[in-house]
C-alpha cells in the first residue's frame, strides 16, 4: 500500500473535484495510507474550519479523519528545516521522513520546488496520478 503525505491545499482542493478528489478517493478506497502527524491534522482541521464549505461536507471529512481508517498517525521526532521561505511547510517533510512515506503530494510551490527529499518524491496530484497509473 502506498504511504502518502498530503498537503492541506490538496485535501481542501479535493472538495472541488479534479485530480485532488481522485487522489483522496484513492486513499478513502483503501489503496493508500494517509500518514499524518498531530501538527498536520491540526492544520487540516484549522483550515477546514475557516473555509466557506457546506458544514455537511466539512463534517463528513472530519468524521473520516476521526475514523482513522487508512491513516497512520506518526510522531515527527525531528524537524529538518528544508523550506526556508515558508517553514510551516516543513511539517509535511518531517511527517514523510518519519512515516517513511512513498510520496508527498502538494500544490505548494515551495514544496514542489524541492522535488524530493531523502528519496521521497514531492509532486502535484496530477503528477502523482500519472506516475501510479499503468
Amino acid at each position: 500500500m502506498l504511504r502518502l503525505v498530503i498537503d492541506t491545499n490538496v485535501l481542501i482542493s479535493s472538495f472541488f473535484g479534479g485530480n485532488p478528489k481522485e487522489l483522496i478517493d484513492l486513499w478513502r478506497r483503501g489503496s493508500a495510507l494517509l500518514c499524518i502527524t498531530r501538527e498536520v491534522l491540526e492544520e487540516y482541521l484549522r483550515v477546514m474550519a475557516r473555509l466557506p464549505i457546506a458544514p455537511e461536507t466539512k463534517n463528513r471529512l472530519v468524521a473520516i479523519l476521526q475514523e482513522k481508517r487508512n491513516i497512520e498517525l506518526v510522531a515527527a521526532s525531528k524537524h529538518y528545516g528544508v523550506i526556508r521561505e515558508d517553514p510551516e511547510d516543513d511539517k509535511f517533510i518531517d511527517c514523510a521522513v518519519e512515516a517513511r512515506a512513498d510520496y508527498i503530494i502538494s500544490g505548494d510551490e515551495h514544496l514542489l520546488r524541492v522535488n524530493a527529499y531523502r528519496g521521497i518524491p514531492i509532486c502535484s496530484p496530477k503528477e502523482f496520478l500519472q506516475r501510479i497509473k499503468p
